[in-house]
């Protein structure tokens, strides 16, 4: 990421993202980059999210600096998961 890219879009699963993050500014630093630059991303899910839920994990996120948060989607026939992205699209109207 510090050496060659303009932007990360990690799978928010599990991962220490924060200390992802972290180690990504030491090194842009490093490089005479700046953090700031990056394009910010992350994916994840409801059924990723944290204790706490997975409202609170995308005010995290948005602290940490990323930009853009995209959802997940099991493969599925439409009316499968119709119900989900009607959650989604609840859950962004409180980020708004």
């Amino acid at each position: 990421v510090a050496d060659y890219c303009e932007g990360w879009i990690p799978r928010d699963v599990g991962v220490d993202l924060a200390g992802c993050i972290g180690e990504i500014k030491v090194e842009m630093k490093k490089r005479g980059r700046s953090f700031d630059d990056l394009d910010l991303g992350a994916m994840t899910a409801f059924e990723f999210s944290p204790q706490g839920g997975i409202e609170n994990r995308i005010h995290e996120l948005l602290k940490m600096g990323f930009q853009r948060i995209m959802f997940l989607l099991t493969t599925a026939i439409a009316d499968e998961q119709w119900p989900l992205l009607e959650r989604y699209y609840a859950l962004t109207r409180k980020f708004n």
